[in-house]
């Protein structure tokens, strides 16, 4: 039953209970755990685009249609339904346009070497003969979002499988 009466003074107190019990339970943890994670999210979505970039100049594209061409990366599973917990790893899925063949995520001029390249970034572990192209890693990023090599302790890794999508587009918007 749905109401549109304001709580009274005992639906107050238990919500403002739960809230303690959730703070006690690491809610602060998760807060921390999901910057993290859309700092990661943003970093290789920016990588995305610049990857797309380099992708569409070597296939012949003009500068403009190459820069127009962009990337989208789109975290799924407990990332996009914001029910992560800490230490939780990020599905995310690369929409690239139809051009970007999929050898091209692995190479070392590719999605896979751009990933090797950048600091912070361990235990890269390409993943060519799945069905869906995928390229797990670890990624630890500062606060201000940037890659971080920092202690493990002061800085946890966020673990990331990249996922490849193909779209029939020329560009992704």
């Amino acid at each position: 039953v749905v109401s549109s009466a304001h709580p009274d003074a005992a639906a107050l107190r238990s919500a403002t209970a739960l809230e303690e019990a959730l703070q006690r339970g690491g809610l602060a943890r998760r807060a921390e755990h999901t910057r993290r994670c859309a700092a990661v999210l943003k970093q290789l979505e920016a990588l995305s685009v610049e990857w797309v970039r380099r992708v569409a100049l070597a296939e012949g594209l003009s500068e403009p249609q190459a820069a127009a061409a962009g990337a989208r990366v789109i975290a799924l599973g407990s990332h996009a339904l914001d029910a992560a917990i800490p230490g939780a790893d990020v599905d995310a899925l690369v929409v690239v346009p139809y051009f970007v063949k999929r050898e091209k995520f692995f190479e070392d001029g590719g999605m896979g070497g751009l990933l090797r390249a950048l600091e912070g970034v361990r235990a890269l572990n390409p993943v060519p003969g799945a069905f869906v192209p995928v390229i797990k890693f670890s990624m630890r990023v500062a606060p201000d979002g940037a890659a971080d090599a920092a202690a493990p302790a002061l800085n946890p890794a966020v673990s990331v499988d990249l996922l490849l999508a193909r779209t029939k587009l020329p560009q992704i918007a």
